[in-house]
Order: structure tokens, then sequence, then C-alpha cells
């Protein structure tokens, strides 16, 4: 019974997301500084047309995409990190430090590595986590820009074969 609730649930806030989402302005959509209240989104002004070229570019500073990213540098991919807002780490560097990992021999990979050089599984410092993400990252040899965010992608054979930014970079 508590599953056909939660589904029940989840449809009437896609009823009620819909439903706004149809009821906004359409300013709202197209100037995001309009928008009543804080707003995480900073609009950037369009530069000139720039090709970047790299084997791989991955979009989203999360852990997943900082993880994602280190791990192709490694493997000896020029790799690119284009990050939304201002910062890397996603809830790990933004706030979310009271991590529950359950046993700690489950922890692998890049992750067991980010946990080993903090010094601990949990309670540090956001900042910490995303000083050490950046110094990762760094090492690893992958290129940071920050606020970028996608304009649109150009699709071959059902691929992803370039990006644009609003900045105007591809």
């Amino acid at each position: 019974m508590h599953f056909i609730k939660e589904m029940l649930s989840k449809a009437v806030l896609c009823v009620v997301a819909v439903f706004l989402s149809s009821t906004l302005p359409s300013s709202w959509c197209n100037e995001p500084s309009d928008l009543p209240g804080p707003s995480y989104y900073r609009q950037v002004t369009p530069g000139k047309s720039k090709q970047l070229k790299y084997d791989l570019a991955v979009y989203g500073g999360t852990p997943a995409g900082v993880t994602a990213a280190i791990q192709a540098a490694r493997m000896g991919k020029k790799t690119i990190l284009l990050s939304f807002n201002r910062h890397v780490g996603g809830m790990t560097s933004g706030g979310l430090t009271a991590t529950d990992v359950g046993e700690k021999e489950s922890i692998g990979g890049l992750a067991r590595e980010f946990y080993t050089r903090i010094g601990k599984i949990s309670n540090f410092r956001p900042s910490q986590a995303e000083s050490l993400f950046l110094k990762m990252l760094d090492e690893a040899g992958v290129t940071v820009l920050f606020e970028r965010c996608l304009k649109g992608v150009e699709m071959r054979d059902r691929r992803i074969v370039s990006a644009t930014m609003e900045t105007g970079e591809t």
C-alpha cells in the first residue's frame, strides 16, 4: 500500500509541475533574473564563439562529474569539466558532509581516495571538500571552467559530438 501512495504522490507532483509550468509568464523562462526571490542561475554575457578541443567533456561539477573527469584524465584523455555554477563537489562541498556510508569497506575507487585524503569519512568542512576536489582535478590535468551553462548540443548517429555553452564556447 505504501508503494501505491508513493506513486500517487509522485504523479500528483508531476501534474502540479506541468500545471505551474504552463501558467508561468513566458518571460520567466527567458529571463531567469526576473524570477521572484533568490535564484541559483546567473545569466552570463555571451562572448565570441570559441572552439575548445577535448577527448571528453563532462558537464556538471557534482562528485560524479568530478570523479568521471579525474578518471578519464588519469586514463590519458584530454578532459574538461564544465560546471554550471562557481563550484565543484555538489552536495559534498555544499554542506552534506555527514555522510551515511554504512560499512567503510564498501567505499572504493576515487571515493576512497577522496575520504582518505580529506582524513575522515564525515563531518568535514564543505570548503575542505571543494578544495580537495579542485586539487585532485588539477593533479589529474583536468581543465575546469565555471559558470558554463549549456545552450545546446550537436548529435550525430545518436551521439553527442559537441556542446555549446551560453558563453559561446563549443
